[in-house]
Parts: C-alpha cells; sequence; structure tokens
C-alpha cells in the first residue's frame, strides 16, 4: 500500500476537522497502528468543545443537561 494515499471511498463526506470533502485530503498510513491526516486548508471548524451544550469524555452531547434538546428515546 502507497504510504500517502488519497481516499476515493469517502468523497461525499465532510472532514470534522475543517469542513472540506474528505477526498481532498491526505491519509499517511505508514505506521502500523497511527494513521495521520493531512487537512488541504488552514481553516478550521468551531470546536465542539466550546459550544453551550457539555458533553461527556466521548464528546456525545449530555442530553440531560441542554434544555432545547430532548432526550433520544431509548
Amino acid at each position: 500500500m502507497n504510504e500517502q494515499t488519497k481516499t476515493s471511498d469517502t468523497e461525499d463526506r465532510q472532514c470534522t476537522v475543517c469542513g472540506h470533502p474528505l477526498a481532498e485530503h491526505t491519509f499517511d498510513r505508514s505506521s502500523r497502528h497511527d494513521h495521520f491526516m493531512t487537512c488541504p486548508t488552514g481553516e478550521r471548524l468551531p470546536d465542539p468543545a466550546q459550544s453551550a451544550i457539555p458533553v461527556n469524555e466521548f464528546g456525545m452531547p449530555l442530553w440531560d443537561q441542554d434544555p432545547d434538546r430532548p432526550a433520544p428515546s431509548a
């Protein structure tokens, strides 16, 4: 496998870091365990940790503390 490859199966998905399509990104898969993504731009989406909705250690919203959104049904 090429150490730095462009993805083709995720062309429609957007990057959660910069918002650009993942097809524009470069992925370094040369390490056995770690993969590195390089964004094509210096733009960044707002940090979800800075939002008004509190999140748990996995970045998931704490539904009981968000008065504007009801908790999902179990």
